[in-house]
């Protein structure tokens, strides 16, 4: 069983504000299951929707050769 967080646990987690969860759950750039009025958000979709949004620097490949 996946382990689920709700969207005030993720926006503490990464330390945003609770609405703008709520906004990219609403424009589907984050997944999350609706159950009545709440939501809840598995772990691995929370991964899934940092790792799509993970920042790699022009420069990292230019500076390591």
């Amino acid at each position: 069983m996946k382990n689920f967080l709700t969207p005030k646990e993720v926006s503490k987690l990464l330390k945003i504000n609770y609405n703008r969860v709520l906004e990219f759950i609403h424009l589907g750039k984050l997944s999350a299951y609706k159950l009545g009025k709440d939501y809840r958000i598995s772990e691995g979709d929370l991964f899934d929707f940092l790792q799509a949004r993970k920042y790699n620097s022009f420069w990292k490949d230019k500076l390591i050769k």
